[in-house]
């Protein structure tokens, strides 16, 4: 591609943020981050599993993902000849919202962690790519940390929702179903 057809750092940081957006995308990258740390559990997987990864594969809306995908594994340009594995999803998921912390700013990163302290002028405006490499490890580690555990409270509460429901209904049949 020539330089004259590079995006623009702030195209970059446009489509980066709409990757860290998308629902499917973190949906998915939750899953990957999970299981491959390890300490979360059985729990936390189920409900992972359940309430993340399964949604964000049955979700209509944001099937591109998928299907860019299956796309992009053809082999030589062949239809019909490639080949996604639910590995290889979470994995490029993951990859997907790593590789866009690089293009965003840090101020971006405050913003996805609902965060509206004041940043230090060094930091200000700044691309996290600009930033020292110790600085910039810890500005993608501290939001990777963030973000998982943000991801597991939101299956875990949707799995309580779940189990509350499935109670009420039982508790709250009408008299005709008891008959």
């Amino acid at each position: 591609m020539s330089e004259e057809n590079q995006p623009t750092p702030e195209e970059k940081r446009q489509l980066s943020l709409d990757n860290l957006n998308n629902s499917t995308i973190t949906d998915l990258a939750s899953a990957y981050f999970v299981e491959q740390n390890g300490n979360y559990g059985e729990s936390v997987n189920s409900a992972i599993e359940q309430f993340k990864y399964l949604p964000a594969l049955q979700n209509e809306e944001n099937s591109a993902y998928i299907i860019d995908s299956l796309l992009a594994s053809r082999q030589g340009n062949r239809r019909y000849s490639g080949n996604v594995n639910e590995s290889q999803l979470i994995s490029n998921a993951a990859k997907i919202m790593t590789e866009a912390l690089g293009n965003i700013k840090t101020e971006d990163v405050l913003s996805l962690m609902n965060s509206n302290a004041s940043l230090d002028e060094k930091y200000s405006g700044k691309y996290l790519s600009e930033l020292d490499e110790e600085v910039q490890k810890q500005f993608i580690e501290i939001y990777r940390n963030y973000f998982v555990d943000k991801k597991v409270s939101e299956a875990i509460s949707a799995r309580a929702a779940f189990l509350r429901k499935n109670l009420e209904d039982i508790v709250t049949q009408s008299e005709e179903d008891s008959e």
